[in-house]
């Protein structure tokens, strides 16, 4: 469970960079998942490991204003992020695949019903 939910923030990570269009600090990605969720705050020791492992890795870069880090998505990482949006909507379209013969297996309402959790 703890690896999904780190892949998961890597890629919540890379979106909400790439969105940010001036750059965002470690502690703005944190209050903005927090606002953006309604529940769930990251910890610093979630999100600055993270952040420095995605630096490693080429997907962002940062710039210091002040005393603090802002950072942005390299070509890279723009890259990445359009793949895993790419692979994100195959998968979608299997799940939507999938549920219509679940609706000609079992009914329109169990069809509803999955859809509805989408």
């Amino acid at each position: 469970m703890h690896n999904m939910r780190r892949g998961f923030l890597r890629f919540y990570l890379l979106k909400l960079i790439g969105e940010a269009e001036e750059g965002i600090s470690g502690y703005g990605l944190m209050k903005l998942i927090e606002e953006k969720t309604g529940f769930w705050r990251p910890s610093p020791g979630s999100i600055y490991p993270l952040l420095g492992a995605l630096e490693g890795s080429g997907l962002i870069q940062h710039r210091v204003e002040g005393d603090k880090k802002v950072y942005t998505l390299t070509e890279k990482g723009e890259e990445g992020l359009a793949r895993a949006q790419a692979a994100k909507e195959e998968a979608m379209e299997g799940v939507r695949r999938s549920i219509r013969v679940l609706g000609e297996l079992f009914g329109e309402e169990a069809k509803a019903d999955l859809s509805e959790h989408l």
